[in-house]
């Protein structure tokens, strides 16, 4: 019952009225697969190491945190062309969010490492080593609602915003 002591797991609340959060890799064996799986409200939990994977947040509204932040836990675009590292695609009401990774080798024409159509919050992330035409590092499409707290967006490269890009109408 909420306002009861809960158990803590990882920093994460447990209480009666939560569902566990969704292991990367002990439950799901990539960072994607656990993003298919979840549905609204729901955290994933990645644990530290080097994913080479694009990601694409499907519009949903879940939470993904790395277990101790982005010095050690690193989602790699292993360089796939036109493919932003991260993608909050557009459809989502609300915040997705993003916690302590480091994104890097992303390619993509519109955002190399993260691509942002949608509501999204990400903190302690280190955004390096990736490019695209506009926002090297960031590309912001159309949406006002973005917050990126304590990211270093660095060496990234683009004809237009290397670090950041904000797309309006």
């Amino acid at each position: 019952i909420d306002g009861d002591t809960r158990a803590q797991l990882s920093g994460i609340d447990i209480g009666s009225d939560e569902r566990l959060p969704l292991f990367v890799p002990a439950d799901y064996y990539s960072i994607q697969s656990a993003i298919d799986a979840a549905t609204y409200g729901d955290v994933i939990l990645v644990s530290d190491g080097t994913y080479r994977e694009n990601i694409d947040f499907k519009a949903k509204e879940i939470t993904l945190l790395s277990e101790n932040g982005a010095v050690f836990t690193t989602i790699d675009g292993n360089s796939t062309p036109d493919t932003p590292v991260v993608l909050f695609s557009s459809g989502a009401a609300n915040y997705a969010y993003m916690d302590g990774f480091t994104i890097t080798n992303g390619t993509g024409i519109l955002g190399g490492g993260i691509d942002c159509a949608s509501p999204t919050y990400a903190s302690n992330c280190v955004i390096t080593g990736n490019t695209a035409q506009s926002g090297g590092g960031i590309y912001l499409s159309n949406v006002d609602t973005n917050t990126f707290g304590n990211c270093n967006i660095v060496d990234n490269s683009a004809t237009d915003g290397a670090g950041v890009y904000m797309a309006t109408n």
